[in-house]
């Protein structure tokens, strides 16, 4: 999937860091939203199947990207039953770094084509190689450095 990555495929220094908890999350003005609107909501459930629920940052950076094209990249933060965030080498169904956010204000095909795509060209079926390579370039948060 790399004709589908934006630049580097990491945009560590420019993106909020996941909240630790749910409840982090849902202070006002953490910088994160929760994943609404049926279709996230039927992408989140089918690609992070262990999270309860998923949020994703608010604030969208934008980078240069391949051939032109301006990437949003945001970051998406998925939480297990008891609200803590889903970490681990091996864990897929921790959110990722994405190149266009849902949240920003392109198109969301856009968000589909270059996050979703090669998540699930990757990832499903899980090949661990695959994976690896995937979170790579669109590492997973692990809220060591959230405020």
């Amino acid at each position: 999937f790399n004709f589908l990555e934006p630049g580097n495929g990491s945009c560590e220094d420019c993106i909020s860091a996941c909240p630790c908890n749910v409840l982090q999350a849902e202070i006002p003005n953490s910088g994160f939203e929760q994943t609404t609107g049926t279709g996230l909501r039927i992408i989140d459930q089918f690609i992070h199947t262990g999270a309860s629920v998923c949020y994703t940052s608010s604030e969208v950076k934008s980078t240069g990207g391949n051939g032109g094209l301006t990437f949003a990249n945001g970051q998406s933060c998925c939480y297990n039953s008891e609200g803590n965030l889903i970490d681990g080498i091996t864990e897929t169904s921790k959110g990722f770094q994405t190149a266009i956010s849902p949240l920003s204000k392109k198109p969301w095909a856009s968000h589909v084509l270059y996050d979703i795509t090669p998540y699930l060209e990757c990832c499903i079926p899980p090949s661990q190689d695959c994976i690896d390579h995937f979170y790579t370039r669109r590492p997973s948060d692990n809220c060591q450095t959230f405020d």
